[in-house]
């Protein structure tokens, strides 16, 4: 089981890979309203140093102390919630269930 966790404290974000031997590779930035612009550039980076394919994560999980109403936390849930939502439908086409987008 592969996890990809993103932590933000304050304008610090981090990026982290758990692979399935436990080794966690990480990375991190600081943020400048730029959540969505850098996440997936680091997440593929990160991909590349763990050698993971993206289709091998299993889990996404957000970590945050920001209060909901700013926007990069708003971004960095709903980041989170569609990788997620996108695993499940891809484990429910893997297991031969049929479902409309």
């Amino acid at each position: 089981m592969i996890e990809v966790a993103l932590v933000i404290h304050e304008k610090k974000v981090i990026l982290s890979l758990k692979g399935v031997d436990g080794a966690t590779t990480q990375t991190s930035w600081i943020d400048e309203n730029n959540l969505l612009e850098k996440f997936f550039v680091n997440l593929t980076t990160l991909c590349e140093k763990g050698r993971v394919s993206k289709q091998e994560i299993s889990e996404f999980t957000l970590e945050s102390g920001l209060a909901t109403g700013y926007t990069t936390q708003r971004i960095a849930m709903t980041i989170i919630n569609a990788l997620n939502y996108s695993i499940q439908k891809k484990a429910s086409k893997r297991e031969g269930w049929s479902y409309n987008c």
